[in-house]
């Protein structure tokens, strides 16, 4: 009985695991993100975007750029509505693709973080020990976001 049990245990853990959609992860770590900025939770914080480009260098700055994120989410009607969306590598052109991997890496990973119509945040996630951390960040307007996909959606 033990046997089939684990067997069914594992059977729902394979097929939840195929189930889950490319990008999830990459999204769940921004809005984990998010949701350690809105605790005021400095060390998960840290942990995700501490290895950032120009990530802050005291518990102040920290505390600025947590309260930045914060206020965001407020700003959106709170975590669940951040429209936050997996942007493949595979979807922008050749020469932003190249530039990107060549920056940061095959295994960069782009999360699009909507802030209004015309106006995006997108995150730059690289993984390292079974967790994505974000490695850079930069706002762009929707003209820029287009101009840099391939079909310029």
């Amino acid at each position: 009985m033990k046997k089939f049990s684990m067997i069914c245990c594992l059977a729902i853990l394979v097929i939840l695991t195929a189930c889950s959609n490319p990008g999830d992860k990459e999204v769940d770590t921004i809005h984990q993100l998010y949701e350690a900025a809105t605790n005021s939770d400095a060390k998960t914080f840290v942990q995700i975007a501490g290895h950032a480009e120009g990530f802050p260098n005291t518990q102040e700055e920290i505390q600025e750029s947590m309260d930045f994120l914060n206020d965001t989410v407020q700003e959106n009607g709170g975590i669940e509505k951040l429209q936050l969306k997996y942007l493949p590598l595979n979807t922008l052109k050749a020469s932003v693709k190249s530039e990107i991997i060549d920056e940061y890496g095959e295994n960069t990973r782009l999360v699009a973080d909507k802030q209004n119509d015309d106006y995006y945040v997108i995150w730059v996630l690289s993984k390292a020990e079974n967790q994505y951390h974000v490695l850079y960040q930069e706002d762009f307007s929707k003209d820029t976001i287009k101009a840099m996909l391939k079909n310029g959606q």
